[in-house]
């Protein structure tokens, strides 16, 4: 990663995702922006017919108290002063503001904040998250958890999609020496239309044996086409609904980072209730890294037809 783009809200505990994206930065010696949202243009529109030419003298006053205290939280040239980075008031929503930036800086990631005590926010940050990944197709990392150092215990949900092997090396990348478990959640094909055939379970269990089997040895093999070494990593199959078995399994390592990749970025992924990302993002401890397939994304916006 060479450059870190860290998107804040003043209202929302942005000291955890500055402090993250700023020892990530560190620890890749990557150039970071940090930026917040205020959101002014709705607020000045609700604003203009009640104060009238007062507006934009409070305008810039406000300004102004938000970008000290972005410096005040960021402290950019004491934490590292040495890699050109810049603090930026934007101008608009965060769901346009963010993904202009990160144009503009050419953002390898996007490091937002998430507060789990909201409900409401955990939805504005799922719709965000996924207009993000449509718009830009960098890794987004969701922080929820105060900055502690390096992570140290990494869970990587593989599913043997083209983005998995990509999930790995970024996740290795950020966090070279944590421990890293390798997470598959598989089903036997047709296993319902089986049991209601009338197929014995104990045909059915041997089924769920042969594809932990064949999943484990596809699993080694991932892990070694990514640049893993046998002994750092560990594999855990297991068998169920996969959002639920993450969450668990996160809880049960101590996991402070969960990787997934990131494949539906559809805005009706986060209106209906059944995706996984979803229910990883809002219902892990831990932080989250959601990784896009860029290569598909690129290959989309070639195959567009052309504009008139």
């Amino acid at each position: 990663m060479k450059n870190i783009l860290i998107a804040v809200d003043l209202s929302d505990q942005p000291c955890h995702a500055v402090s993250r994206g700023l020892d990530l930065a560190k620890g890749c010696n990557a150039h970071f922006s940090v930026i917040h949202t205020p959101g002014m243009n709705m607020f000045l529109l609700s604003l203009r017919h009640a104060l009238g030419h007062r507006t934009d003298k409070l305008t810039r006053k406000a300004l102004c108290e938000q970008m000290t205290a972005l410096r005040n939280i960021a402290d950019l040239p004491a934490k590292n002063p040495d890699n050109g980075s810049s603090l930026q008031l934007a101008q608009g929503m965060a769901l346009s503001a963010i993904p202009r930036f990160a144009d503009s800086t050419d953002a390898d990631m996007i490091v937002i904040a998430l507060r789990r005590s909201s409900p409401v926010q955990r939805m504005v940050i799922g719709v965000t998250a996924t207009h993000i990944l449509r718009k830009r197709k960098a890794p987004l990392l969701i922080v929820k958890n105060p900055c502690k150092g390096a992570y140290q215990n990494l869970l990587i949900y593989v599913d043997f999609s083209p983005i998995t092997e990509l999930s790995i090396r970024m996740a290795r990348e950020i966090a070279p020496e944590a421990d890293i478990v390798l997470l598959n959640v598989f089903g036997v094909p047709f296993e319902g239309m089986l049991r209601h055939a009338g197929v014995a379970e104990e045909l059915i269990y041997r089924h769920r044996i042969e594809a932990r089997e064949r999943a484990t040895r596809q699993i080694c093999a991932l892990a070694n086409k990514a640049g893993l070494d046998s002994h750092e990593f560990s594999v855990v199959i297991e068998h169920g609904d996969a959002a639920e078995i993450i969450l668990e399994q996160a809880r049960y390592n101590a996991s402070d980072l969960v990787v997934m990749g990131k494949h539906s970025t559809h805005i009706t992924e986060y209106i209906l209730p059944g995706s996984v990302a979803k229910k990883v993002m809002g219902g892990a401890i831990a932080d989250v890294l959601l990784v896009a397939d860029k290569q598909r994304f690129i290959l989309s916006q070639q195959q567009k037809p052309l504009e008139d």
